[in-house]
């Protein structure tokens, strides 16, 4: 009972940091696009931006996951 207690806690941090990924990663891309989970902790961004957009989103992105 106690391993599955703990089993359990670390699925649900797993989720925690899953979720924060997703809305850290949609505040950066906001109404430029649109983001996917298609995977256990992959995402994918669909968003029609040239490669100078595509950069500073980025650049967003690293700051936004860096606080």
């Amino acid at each position: 009972l106690l391993a599955s207690s703990a089993a359990s806690d670390v699925y649900k941090r797993q989720d925690e940091l899953i979720c924060g990924a997703a809305e850290c990663i949609e505040a950066s891309i906001g109404r430029k696009g649109q983001t996917f989970r298609i995977g256990g902790d992959e995402f994918v961004v669909f968003a029609g931006m040239t490669q100078k957009q595509v950069e500073s989103t980025l650049l967003e992105l690293k700051h936004t996951t860096e606080k």
